[in-house]
Formats: C-alpha cells, sequence, structure tokens
C-alpha cells in the first residue's frame, strides 16, 4: 500500500482525523507543508509561490498558465519522492496530486453537513454565521478548481472518486479512524493490481519536470519502461511536435529504454494541455466585429495561443484594471472609446503591456500616431495568421525582458 490520501471541505476536522489515522495505521503523516518545502528544495520556487497554487485564482483569460503549470510539477516530484520512503498518509492539497492510476491507494474524503461547518468556522474565526459561510463557500472553491485542474472532475466532491467518503458530523473520530483501518485491510483492496506503482510516478514526475525545463506541458504517464504523452487538444504541425517530445524524454535521465507514445485526447480538458511556455497566455483580443475576433481567436489557439475577447474599449479598459493582460490586440475604429484613445490610457496606466494595432482602415497618419504613443507593430486586416502569431510572440518576449530587468 503506497498511501492513503485524505482531501477534505473546510471546517471538517480533518486535520484530527488525519493525524488520528496515522498514529492508528502506523502511515507516516505528510502534510502540505512538507511537500511545499520539498518542492522548494527541489526547484528552489520560493514557498510562499508553490503554496500560491493551492488557491490559484481563475483568471479571465486562460485558467492554465505557464505559473501554475510550472509549480504543480514540481509539487508532483515532491509527492513521488515521499511515497518512496514507504507507507505515508497524504492529507490536505497534496493528496489530489497523487494520479488516478496509482495503485492502491486508499482514497478518503471527509465531508460534513453546512450547519455543522457554520457552527465550527464561526466558533474558530469568531465571527458571524454568514461570514462564516462566505469564507466556507470560497474555500471550497478554491479545493474544486484545484481538484478539477488535476484531475478534470467536474465535481470535487464526487464519491465516484474516492474509496471512503466520512461525515464528519455524524461518525466520532474513533468511529472514522476505525473504518479507514477496516478499509485497510479488506479483501478488495489488497487484490488490486499495481500495474503502474510509486516507482512508475516517481519516473512520470521526473519526466514532466524535465519537459518543463524546456517549456513544454504535458500529462506523462509511465507504466514499466513505456512512457505515454498526452495532449489535450488538437495542435498544428503534430508529427513535428511528437518527434520533438519524443526526442526531450528519450534524453531524459528517467528513461531508459521502452516506446514514447504521444496522443491526442478527445474533448477532455486537462491542465496539462500542451503549451510551449514562451508563447504567450494572456492575450486580450479588442475588436467590434464580433465574428471576425472569435475566429482569430481560435485560430491563434490551435498555435498555442490563448486569448481572451471583448467587443468595446470600455471592456478593455475593464480587463486591464481587473485581470492585466501581457499582450493586447487592438482594433482602432470602435463605437465608444475609440482604439487610439484605449492605447493612450493602457500606456499610461500599464506601460508594460504590449499593444499590437490591428486595424482595417487605419491610415498612414494613425500608424505614426500609435507607434508614438508605444505600440508595439501596426498590423492591417486581412492579416496573415502566421505574421501575427509572430508578431505576438515577439511582443511577449519583449514584455518577459523588461520584466526581467525590473
Amino acid at each position: 500500500m503506497p498511501a492513503i490520501s485524505l482531501f477534505s471541505s473546510i471546517y471538517c476536522r480533518a486535520d484530527e482525523l488525519a493525524a488520528a489515522a496515522a498514529e492508528a495505521t502506523g502511515y507516516r503523516l505528510v502534510t502540505d507543508r512538507e511537500i511545499l518545502e520539498e518542492a522548494n528544495r527541489l526547484s528552489g520556487i520560493s514557498t510562499a509561490r508553490l503554496e500560491e497554487s493551492f488557491f490559484f485564482r481563475t483568471a479571465s483569460f486562460n485558467p492554465f498558465l505557464y505559473e501554475l503549470e510550472n509549480t504543480v510539477v514540481w509539487l508532483k516530484l515532491a509527492l513521488a519522492l515521499q511515497l518512496e520512503k514507504g507507507s505515508v498518509l497524504i492529507h490536505g492539497f497534496s493528496a489530489p496530486l497523487l494520479p488516478e492510476w496509482l495503485d492502491p491507494v486508499l482514497r478518503v474524503l471527509v465531508l460534513a453537513g453546512r450547519e455543522f461547518r457554520i457552527g465550527l468556522a464561526a466558533e474558530t474565526l469568531g465571527c458571524s454565521e454568514s461570514e462564516a459561510w462566505r469564507r466556507i463557500r470560497k474555500a471550497d472553491g478554491q479545493r474544486q478548481f484545484w481538484v478539477s485542474f488535476l484531475s478534470g472532475a467536474s465535481d470535487a466532491w464526487d464519491s465516484d472518486l474516492y474509496d471512503i467518503v466520512l461525515p464528519a458530523d455524524k461518525a466520532s473520530l474513533k468511529e472514522a479512524v476505525e473504518v479507514i483501518s477496516r478499509a485497510l485491510d479488506s479483501t478488495p483492496l489488497k487484490e488490486r493490481n499495481p500495474n503502474r506503482n510509486s516507482s512508475d510516478f516517481l519516473s512520470s514526475a521526473r519526466i514532466q519536470v524535465h519537459l518543463a525545463k524546456h517549456g513544454y506541458a504535458a500529462g506523462v504517464e509511465v507504466q514499466q519502461q513505456d512512457v505515454s504523452l498526452t495532449l489535450y487538444r488538437p495542435v498544428i504541425m503534430h508529427e513535428k511536435l511528437e518527434k520533438e517530445l519524443q526526442r526531450l524524454v528519450m534524453e531524459a535521465d528517467e528513461f531508459d529504454s521502452g516506446r514514447v507514445e504521444v496522443k491526442v485526447a478527445g474533448n477532455h480538458r486537462s491542465p496539462f494541455s500542451y503549451r510551449r511556455f514562451e508563447t504567450p497566455v494572456k492575450v486580450l483580443l479588442v475588436d467590434d466585429e464580433r465574428e471576425f475576433v472569435q475566429t482569430l481567436s481560435e485560430r491563434l489557439r490551435m498555435r498555442e495561443i490563448d486569448s481572451s475577447v471583448v467587443y468595446d474599449g470600455e471592456s478593455a479598459m475593464d480587463m486591464v484594471h481587473e485581470d492585466t493582460p501581457e499582450v493586447m490586440v487592438l482594433d482602432l475604429q470602435m463605437p465608444g472609446i475609440d482604439g487610439v484613445e484605449v492605447l493612450k490610457r493602457v500606456k499610461a496606466r500599464n506601460p508594460e503591456i504590449e499593444v499590437v494595432i490591428l486595424t482595417g482602415h487605419g491610415t498612414d497618419a494613425d500608424r505614426d500616431v500609435c507607434m508614438e504613443l508605444g505600440a508595439f507593430a501596426y498590423l492591417e486586416k486581412p492579416v496573415d495568421i502566421d505574421t501575427l502569431s509572430e508578431t505576438l510572440e515577439k511582443a511577449y518576449d519583449r514584455m518577459r525582458r523588461r520584466k526581467s530587468r525590473l
């Protein structure tokens, strides 16, 4: 038995249960703090930044951003190394990091009713019941996003994801520990076939880190000597990408021999969608021609450039205030605030944002004005999609180099 994973909603006395279950079973308790410290040692990323992954806010742009993908691979490696040290009980946000294919793992979910949780939160925080419920809902939302990010599950509390669901408000601590202990000794659990064990998990985590260091994110599974990479959306030049990923895997220290398979999943959305990390991840398209800009967004996505779309200048400025883009593609002639005025305001408030003008109605005078105001480039419709993609990557590169000097 490589592990017990114990995940919970907030204010369910899960910390007490995890400690008691570890003592009763003899499994070593591994908390989020230990995983964060190990990931910090391995990666050099601060524990504070790593911990932000647990509470990542869904962005207006692609929510699966480079920072989150990059930190998760190090957290997985830290967890895989813990599993190599013997039987462990993983508790907290780290529990869902265990892949679904790793077996046998006893997966435990701890829940409680609303009244129980509100009462415990209000008592612990010294706040009103309405404030307690607000905080509970926020914390549950963070846990939902985390599980969905890691597994694609639409419901973090779905009982099908777990072997045991323990109601903290209906079972005593002693009873809950006994349920876990009995499950460890149960015949069905013991008879599970560990097709891919903790060593395979460690190998997959190391390969995933190796790919991340070279700017790629993809799902990785290892079974004995064979490696399977999964891309979760269609990409152009698939054969070229497949050869590049296979080459990188074969160069990894963890790879010995065997097959390297690259596959594209169906419509399933996963955090580890293929991405080249040097491409911009927060692109804002601003154009009042809805059909045109939506089509443009889809064409960019096929070139691994995700974007968010708004249809007027006011909405563009709202987006800049709420969730600052890295690169903006801006039309000039729009109702309300026109493109030139948006460019002025963006450069006054957020000069680090690179702005690419894309218009079908501009003049030479417009070009001169925009470039003087700080636009990165001035392009005219219809634009070649490869030209636009290259321009966005160059704009992102300049933005990133400028940030690195700060």
